[in-house]
């Protein structure tokens, strides 16, 4: 009976443990930005690109701004082409760019058209051709001036027509937010925004205001045929949408005054010849979402990424950011507040109230950065991109979440996270199931993004790796110094990476530098992560002096064409005789073979050692120096001494060194600045004789 009791205590636990376990398919969850799990690399890296042809640009600072108060235009965009391969059309630098590449991503050609007006507004492909528009500003206010162009191309880009508008009350076109198209039954619809004009006399506060504006061109003719829509007067307006089934054309507005809210507008689609009238009578106004704050604030809290018909012909689905718009919570300012994503519903026919549905669900303390979401429309539901960033050991993270969504905008199955980067161009899906984008980023050529929809776990990304977690090993860890009198050599040994087993390729994986490798002492490698790691892991190796002085090395251009000899010395004729005790007559100085100097006088002379050049001190690894000199013949050996000052009068130290070396290791320093000379002696009838102390070397010790 009590067995049976501890097992039911046993299993009630595991009940208990089991049901207390998040649920993490529902929402993004904050994750740990310190872990101490060892972090996986992806299955499939090949999702990403890197070309080194095509154009370069800076596509992805589009959506860099972490809480942007405006909207911004788009300037890229990609296709698909039939049979394979795909084209890309950038607006750049005055110019648009239709590169055409290849299904293994080679730029196979590349045509250029210029603005037909100094500004882009947007580039749409419809059922039959292309559309580009162009603007510019008419700081005039002449209400005759052509201020948007809408030029039409077919698939082979020559030019089939255009409309030229030239519209009242138009100061600046294309002002804040993109500017986006649909088309209905041969009519385009244009959606974007404007700087209206500004008599001071009149408004004296409102200075150029901003608003929506949308255009309706017929697209047989080209011609203009509704100049200013009326029914959704939103200002300012900083994201513009617009969709239309057929029936109805939709609108959607981020608004901060009027109103403060996400604005969904719905006007028959046109007709004529009452079409003004009908848009202006029956246009129905609906808010998606309303927003706190004074009015007219242009900080929101809130982007937009997204408008589409939904599957069952009857909702529409935006998607966006937001922060907590509730004034309990959110407090001022509330530019700097946390922000999730979230999607809304809207029936059609507006007899239902919007549904407002979180996609993640982060917290203040969570520390995690949203910028705009991407919503793009899949046969079976929707895909979500968004890119986030935290801070983890001081440096951000940045990562792209992809979160698949059915039908009516639920969240299906858990958020992945890709290591990669996002920009204005909106993904689409390709025909054999890839979501597809690119990125340029840092005035770089393009990153291809290639996702398979059927394995996006293989493309998972679990964390960054940092560099500490690398094994490292060195060709060599010990070198001799060669004999270099312009230290000019340097050592450098093979470096080779792993990572769990998996060697790392240099250059995509990892780059190395080196330091301090032209000297003895301890010289450094800084192996430092790239891609999928990061930081820097740095190994040492060790330089021991040389052996030997260099010998003599005449320049090339001397007689015997450059090769080594002893370096010769001049010497006088000796004026007298000196005996093999080492005993003198005369008067004269003499220089002996043994690099002593012998005193003038008489009797027994004092042997004075010639003063140490070259001493130089290292760092080694462990609070110890190396001190080396160029080494003297036929001493008997040399003495070093150190001290805390340059006098040598705290904590002075002294050493002997044989006549063998030219260098010692000394240990066990402190983490001070230390000076060091040296002097040689040579022994003569039982005594030391000392030469001259060289010039003194510094250096601070480091761990």
């Amino acid at each position: 009976m009590k067995k049976f009791k501890h097992l039911l205590s046993l299993f009630l636990v595991l009940a208990l443990t089991i049901t207390c376990v998040p649920n993490i398919g529902v929402y993004a969850q904050a994750e740990g930005t310190e872990s101490t799990t060892t972090q996986n690399l992806p299955l499939d890296k090949s999702y990403r690109i890197k070309t080194t042809e095509g154009v370069a640009s800076n596509n992805g600072y589009a959506l860099g701004m972490t809480a942007p108060k405006y909207g911004g235009s788009t300037s890229s965009y990609v296709e698909e082409i039939e049979g394979g391969g795909f084209c890309r059309i950038e607006a750049l630098k005055g110019k648009i760019y239709i590169e055409t590449y290849s299904a293994d991503y080679k730029l196979l050609s590349t045509k250029k058209i210029k603005y037909e007006l100094p500004k882009f507004g947007g580039y749409f492909k419809g059922k039959d051709a292309r559309y580009i528009v162009f603007g510019q500003n008419n700081h005039g206010s002449d209400k005759t001036k052509e201020v948007v162009r809408v030029v039409k191309y077919d698939d082979d880009w020559n030019k089939l027509g255009q409309c030229s508008i030239a519209n009242e009350n138009v100061y600046e076109p294309f002002a804040a937010g993109p500017l986006h198209m649909a088309e209905s039954d041969g009519i385009l619809y244009i959606h974007t925004s404007r700087y209206l004009y500004w008599d001071a006399e009149k408004d004296v506060a409102r200075i150029h205001h901003e608003v929506n504006l949308t255009y309706v061109v017929d697209e047989d003719s080209m011609e203009c045929v509704m100049r200013e829509a009326p029914g959704d007067w939103v200002s300012h307006s900083f994201a513009q949408y617009i969709l239309s089934d057929g029936e109805y054309v939709y609108r959607l507005d981020l608004g901060d005054g009027n109103p403060r809210a996400v604005n969904l507008a719905k006007s028959v689609a046109y007709q004529e010849p009452d079409d003004w009238s009908t848009w202006y009578g029956k246009t129905e106004n609906r808010s998606l979402l309303d927003i706190i704050g004074s009015k007219g604030d242009n900080v929101t809290g809130v982007s937009l990424g997204g408008f589409e018909l939904m599957h069952d012909g009857e909702r529409l689905i935006t998607a966006g950011s937001s922060i907590v718009q509730d004034s309990s919570v959110t407090k001022a300012p509330i530019e700097k507040a946390y922000r999730n994503i979230f999607v809304i519903t809207m029936n059609k026919k507006f007899n239902e109230s919007p549904k407002l549905k979180w996609i993640t669900d982060y917290k203040k303390d969570d520390g995690i950065t949203i910028l705009n979401p991407q919503l793009v429309k899949v046969e079976d539901g929707y895909y979500m991109f968004w890119q986030e960033y935290y801070v983890e050991r001081e440096t951000n993270l940045w990562v792209t979440r992809v979160a698949k969504l059915d039908e009516d905008g639920n969240l299906v199955g858990k958020i992945h996270k890709i290591r990669g980067y996002l920009s204005d161009c909106k993904p689409i899906v390709t025909s054999d199931n890839h979501l597809f984008w690119y990125t340029t980023m840092n005035e770089n050529t393009p990153t291809f993004y290639s996702l398979d929809m059927n394995r996006l776990d293989d493309y998972d990304f679990n964390g960054r790796i940092f560099a500490d977690q690398f094994e490292i090993k060195l060709s060599q860890y010990t070198y001799t110094e060669i004999n270099d009198p312009s230290r000019m050599h340097s050592y450098k040994p093979d470096v080779t990476v792993y990572y769990q087993g998996e060697k790392l390729v240099n250059g995509q994986d990892y780059t190395y530098e080196y330091h301090d490798n032209y000297t003895q002492g301890t010289a450094y490698v800084d192996v430092i992560g790239k891609d999928f790691f990061v930081g820097t892991q740095r190994v040492s190796f060790e330089i021991l002096p040389a052996e030997e002085d260099p010998p003599y090395q005449e320049p090339s251009w001397w007689g015997n064409g450059g090769q080594a000899t002893t370096k010769p010395t001049a010497t006088k004729k000796p004026t007298t005789t000196t005996t093999k005790t080492g005993k003198t007559t005369g008067n004269k100085t003499v220089k002996i073979s043994t690099g002593a100097v012998i005193n003038k006088g008489t009797g027994t002379a004092a042997v004075t050692p010639k003063k140490v050049q070259g001493v130089r001190v290292s760092n080694l690894k462990g609070k110890k120096v190396v001190v080396s000199w160029y080494k003297q013949q036929k001493m008997s050996g040399y003495q070093i001494q150190y001290a805390n000052n340059k006098k040598f009068t705290k904590g002075k130290k002294k050493l002997s060194v044989s006549k063998s070396k030219a260098f010692r290791i000394i240990k066990k320093l402190k983490k001070k600045t230390y000076y060091f000379r040296v002097r040689t002696y040579k022994i003569t009838g039982g005594k030391k004789v000392y030469g001259k102390w060289s010039k003194v070397a510094k250096v601070k010790v480091r761990m």
